[in-house]
């Protein structure tokens, strides 16, 4: 798989502070989560990055209540 087939199954990649702003918590909070292994990441070097697909799951993950 070429490099750019592979970036693309990731969909659009986040920073931690886009992160944080998509679920309106605080950057440490998703340093935390991700720490903790209940938010995926991506490293890329010595970079991190969160898929957009990643952070929409965790949301899902999280819903309670209603139908």
């Amino acid at each position: 798989m070429a490099t750019d087939d592979r970036a693309k199954s990731f969909g659009e990649l986040l920073t931690a502070k886009q992160a944080a702003e998509r679920l309106t918590i605080s950057a440490r909070t998703v340093f935390e989560l991700t720490r903790t292994g209940q938010l995926p990441v991506i490293r890329i070097g010595c970079n991190v990055r969160y898929a957009l697909s990643d952070i929409e799951a965790f949301i899902a993950s999280r819903r309670s209540g209603g139908n």
